[in-house]
């Protein structure tokens, strides 16, 4: 039932957004052109979008397996536990909607891969600490939320974003969805649920290395429509 109720409640809205004009596509100027700079920031954030992606899809998906195999938690409380994740990473998607109006996207992205990072440290230097798993889990979150919309909003800026750019980011999110966890679930069983934490750490490492790439690149365009 609980599905049927949430079928119907998107009904209206979905019906709302069938009514409303398509909007105006944005006409495509010399910087926006498909040269070598703009594809290099396509692979750059599809990149991106697959080590993030993976990252929280791993931590969601194990997180109740992780805390009951490290005896921080009975199966009760690791249920809670992947709840409380998920309502964290609600409310961090409702508060990013006012912070995307105030702040640059690239700030709000920095911000969130240093409290990805610090959490799941948190998690691995106290690995036993109760308190620490239940921060850790609510940081991962909050941090997760608005990477997702706020990568998408910085490549809209950047970048004339159509329906092929869109699918390469898809693409290289669902392929980290896919890749990651299961990779994390050959590591669990054959060296233990340590390797859960210390896959997402390398993940949320390669996406932050990737981020300065990326913001390095955009810094050199800049320049360079501006010089």
């Amino acid at each position: 039932w609980a599905y049927w109720v949430l079928a119907l409640l998107m009904v209206p809205a979905a019906v709302y957004l069938f009514r409303l004009p398509s909007p105006q596509t944005r006409p495509r100027t010399e910087q926006d052109s498909s040269g070598q700079a703009a594809w290099l920031l396509v692979l750059l954030i599809a990149v991106f979008f697959f080590l993030y992606a993976g990252a929280e899809i791993s931590f969601g998906g194990w997180i109740f397996s992780y805390a009951v195999a490290m005896e921080v938690a009975d199966e009760v409380t690791a249920a809670y536990l992947t709840s409380a994740f998920w309502a964290a990473f609600t409310v961090g998607r409702l508060i990013s909607v006012p912070l995307a109006a105030r702040f640059r996207a690239r700030a709000l992205m920095t911000v969130d891969l240093l409290g990805c990072l610090v959490s799941v440290g948190v998690m691995m230097v106290w690995p036993q600490s109760v308190t620490a798993v239940w921060l850790g889990t609510m940081g991962l979150g909050l941090s997760f939320a608005s990477l997702f919309p706020t990568t998408l909003i910085l490549a809209e800026r950047h970048l004339h974003v159509q329906g092929k750019t869109t699918s390469y980011f898809f693409m290289g999110a669902s392929l980290g969805a896919m890749t990651i966890p299961w990779f994390i679930g050959q590591r669990f069983e054959a060296t233990g649920p340590q390797a859960t934490l210390t896959i997402i750490m390398a993940c949320l490492l390669g996406a932050t290395a990737v981020f300065a790439i990326l913001m390095r690149q955009i810094t050199l365009q800049e320049k360079g429509n501006h010089g």
